[in-house]
């Protein structure tokens, strides 16, 4: 299993309908790979996490947006059943918080879990043991 600290932006912006083509049209137009996402609207706001392949040239890129960059852990994993319950447990032994997390997968054996904790640096050290 891989592990290792990366960067993801999140996006906040009043929804509406086009604004995740016009976010997902603004990376491609820049030569910015989504990787990773995890979108939600709560009471006409929408928040937008995208792991992509340059998260700071993105915040630049979608500039007119509220965004923000941020740490985050990015787990390359198996994805076979009980990975997720053994890394929720490693960090739930260790005190650690799992703030929130995001996935994806393919049809392939592994899968990316990219995840914000209430202590990333120890939670890095955790899950590389």
């Amino acid at each position: 299993m891989k592990v290792i600290k990366g960067h993801e932006l999140f996006v906040s912006a009043p929804d509406r309908v086009g604004l995740l083509a016009d976010i997902a049209g603004k990376c491609a137009d820049n030569a910015i790979n989504i990787l990773g996402i995890c979108a939600a609207q709560r009471e006409g706001t929408a928040g937008i996490y995208l792991h992509t392949d340059d998260p700071f040239r993105a915040a630049e890129v979608l500039n007119e947006l509220h965004t923000v960059w941020q740490e985050v852990i990015i787990v390359d994993c198996p994805s076979t059943m009980g990975t997720l319950r053994n890394i929720a447990q490693k960090l739930a032994d260790a005190h650690i918080n799992m703030l929130y997390c995001y996935a994806t997968v393919s049809e392939g054996p592994t899968a990316k879990l990219i995840m914000d904790t209430t202590h990333n640096d120890r939670a890095l050290e955790v899950l590389s043991a």
